[in-house]
């Protein structure tokens, strides 16, 4: 099983602590990457992930910080192609709906219970592994359309199709 790659951004120290310690005993094997104090260095990390590919699956985010706060730095992120995903951990319980407007994974409140972490990581590495079962290598291209249609399966070259039309619950295929 891969390890979940997770970055830890709240400007408590001991907040970041609790924080690793319950993810090295979380049921889904996780590792911390990096940890900053605020978002601003953490936006700076982010772009040079991007750059070499390395981008973290998961960013465990605390909304009120100094300067730019995790909110606003969720609403940048949320921006991005490939960001990682977002579960808030905040100590105030009237975000959530932001939260979610932002398309956060998840929101955690302190103090953290393990078992609530764990369910949250499990939905992380869900959403991780369908993201990976979905990417097609550019060099795998199929040249054919195979249909079941009767009880046997028919092979269009994918160069003889002109069009797909949706019609109710059947699909029409213009060759």
């Amino acid at each position: 099983m891969t390890r979940l790659r997770a970055v830890l951004v709240d400007d408590e120290l001991f907040a970041r602590m609790r924080m690793r310690t319950l993810l090295l005993q979380a049921d889904v094997p996780c590792e911390v990457v990096a940890e900053f104090g605020d978002a601003m260095s953490a936006q700076q990390a982010l772009d040079g992930w991007r750059q070499t590919g390395a981008m973290p699956d998961v960013v465990f985010l605390d909304i009120a910080m100094p300067g730019v706060d995790g909110m606003q730095w969720a609403r940048q992120m949320a921006k991005l192609d490939q960001a990682p995903l977002v579960v808030f951990v905040t100590a105030h319980r009237d975000h959530a709906l932001s939260a979610f407007e932002v398309a956060a994974l998840d929101y955690l409140t302190k103090p953290l219970r393990q078992e609530r972490l764990n369910e949250t990581l499990l939905r992380v590495k869900q959403r991780v592994d369908a993201a990976a079962a979905i990417q097609v290598s550019p060099s795998v291209v199929a040249d054919a359309l195979l249909i079941q249609d009767r009880g046997g399966v028919l092979r269009i070259p994918v160069q003889d199709i002109l069009y797909l039309r949706a019609e109710q619950k059947h699909v029409l295929i213009k060759t």
